[in-house]
Order: structure tokens, then C-alpha cells, then sequence
């Protein structure tokens, strides 16, 4: 073996190690640049404050208020149906019976924090991770149609949801019951509960090409409304 063979091969060996001393004496979980800049692409955390999609929204005849006094959600990704959770429409229950796939929202301090199940699984970043991968066909039908989607509903520079009412833009308040004037007179009351404001939100967020996002929630909380008594109708 010549010289210069052999100094070739020393360099080499000096550069591997300080690579790996690099490595081994690196902090731990602290992330290189590459793994930064990755994790900058594929996620950021939004703090976020129509129309369903994938989701029932069951009544409080259908479960109880004893399950939550706040609205509660049953998300259903193999839905044939755009507008609902397929398998509780057919059957008012969960597959199996009960509620286990009932999510209800979390509620500190009046403010809706998260939207989960029994188990804690995040209703919401679910939604998420299913819209980014692809698992929800008839969502990404409609996102084909965005131009038409977007003439009426956009997002504000800081991710709050806007409709268009008439010819102007108003930021829509989750839980907050709004009046709008009617063409030829008349008004139209209007509540977009926070579930369904978040998932249009995160519909809008992938329709105008901006990375998947993890969810915090920080919204007004909305008591459901009771079921009616029934009436007893004496015997004549």
C-alpha cells in the first residue's frame, strides 16, 4: 500500500470520528437541521378558535344527557354518506351497541379543549390524520371543486373560518347564534357547533395547500339542549 493510499485512508477515519463523536455526544431528542426542517413541512400546531362531514351529530334522545351535557360526535371515515356517520344513521348506536364511539367535548373552564372518546382518542386530529392520508374519497371530491367552495367560505390569516353573507366576509364564532338578513325580507338564525367548525376548517386548511397541522382546541362551550318532557294525555 503506497502513501498516499494510506493518508487517504487515515482522513477518512478521522472524519468518521468525529461524525460519530458529533452524534454520540449530541444531546438526546434534540432533532438535527434536516428533522427540524422536515417537521416544519409536514406539521405545525394551530391554535383554532357548515357542514359535516363524515359525523352525526346524535340527539339527546338518541344519548342521554347523563352521557354529556355537551355535544357529542360519531365520526364514521367509511361513510358512503358525505353529510353523516353511515353506521349510526342505520342503527342509532355504535357498531356492537353502546356508546364507545361516541366523542364528547372536554370542557375547562367553559372552553372546549378537546373533543375525545371513553379512551381519550382525539376526535379531531383523527379527522386530520385521515383527510392528509387520503382516507376520505368524498372529501377529496369535493375538494376538486374548490373554486366554487371558495367563493363563499375562506380562512383569515390567522386560520379563523370566514362565510361570505351578501357581498362581505364575516369571521364565523363557533357556538354563537347569528342573524342574517334574508333576500325579500326576513332573517335566518344560524349555529355552527365546534365540531362541525373545526372540520370545515381543517377542509379548508388542506384545500388551499397548507401542511397537515395538529389541532388545539380553544373554543366557547355550548350546552346541548335537553330533550322535552313527554306528555301524558289522560284517558278521556
Amino acid at each position: 500500500m503506497n502513501s498516499s493510499v494510506i493518508v487517504i485512508l487515515i482522513l477518512l477515519l478521522i472524519v468518521f470520528g468525529m461524525v460519530a463523536a458529533f452524534f454520540v455526544m449530541r444531546p438526546k431528542n434534540v432533532p438535527t437541521s434536516e428533522e427540524e426542517e422536515a417537521t416544519s413541512e409536514e406539521e405545525e400546531t394551530i391554535v383554532i378558535g357548515g357542514k359535516e362531514t363524515y359525523i352525526s351529530m346524535p340527539s339527546a334522545e338518541q344519548v342521554p344527557m347523563s352521557f354529556s351535557e355537551y355535544p357529542v360526535y360519531v365520526y364514521d371515515r367509511d361513510s358512503t354518506r358525505l353529510n353523516s356517520a353511515e353506521f349510526w344513521d342505520k342503527n342509532k348506536e355504535c357498531p356492537g351497541g353502546g356508546f364507545d364511539c361516541v366523542y364528547s367535548e372536554k370542557v375547562v373552564d367553559g372552553r372546549v379543549v378537546a373533543i375525545t372518546d371513553k379512551d381519550g382518542n382525539d376526535f379531531i386530529q383523527q379527522f386530520v390524520d385521515d383527510l392528509y392520508a387520503g382516507k376520505l374519497p368524498l372529501i377529496d371530491e369535493m375538494l376538486e371543486e374548490k373554486e366554487r367552495f371558495l367563493r363563499r367560505n375562506k380562512l383569515s390569516e390567522d386560520n379563523k373560518l370566514m362565510r361570505k353573507v351578501g357581498e362581505e366576509w364575516k369571521v364565523v364564532t363557533p357556538n354563537l347564534e347569528e342573524t342574517t338578513s334574508l333576500e325579500g325580507g326576513g332573517v335566518s338564525n344560524f349555529v355552527m357547533p365546534v365540531g362541525q367548525y373545526l372540520l370545515l376548517t381543517m377542509v379548508l386548511y388542506k384545500m388551499t395547500g397548507k401542511p397537515k397541522p395538529k389541532v388545539v382546541i380553544d373554543l366557547p362551550a355550548k350546552k346541548r339542549k335537553a330533550p322535552l318532557p313527554s306528555k301524558t294525555v289522560s284517558a278521556p
